[in-house]
């Protein structure tokens, strides 16, 4: 698939009941694909793909929390660095917005690895959601 922000692919993924995924949005800017009118007019989310994976739409933030996770781990550095800090804040997220929040994602992250679990949830989607989000599955 190659190297996109998470943004454009999160944006991209969604199936909606209506269209999608917009799998175009890979190749506008984060901005455009977050602002794209098809993600309004196409009806509610039904679920995400990736490739040839399909995601639920619930839990509301697996999708959005795989991606994000994998890219993290994806880059070493970033992911070291991360797990330096036990606490984490994103400023800009609005729950009223969103659902999505790279605070939660990071935060995640740094304690699936903490807890030697990041191996095996990053093993393949139904793993992290048994593993994430225990009382949904």
């Amino acid at each position: 698939m190659g190297e996109f922000p998470v943004e454009r692919i999160y944006q991209s993924g969604k199936m909606f009941q209506n269209g999608g995924p917009y799998t175009d949005l890979l190749y506008v800017s984060s901005k455009d694909a977050r602002t794209d009118p098809r993600l309004r007019a196409s009806g509610r989310v039904i679920g995400y793909a990736l490739g040839n994976e399909q995601f639920p739409a619930n839990p509301q933030t697996l999708f959005y929390n795989w991606v994000y996770i994998r890219a993290l781990h994806s880059h070493r550095d970033l992911a070291d660095n991360v797990t330096g800090y036990d606490a984490f804040t994103d400023i800009v997220f609005n729950p009223q917005k969103s659902i999505n929040c790279q605070a939660a994602a990071a935060a995640i992250y740094v304690s699936l690895r903490k807890q030697n679990l990041l191996d095996m949830a990053l093993k393949d989607r139904d793993a992290f959601a048994r593993i994430v989000y225990p009382h949904a599955f």
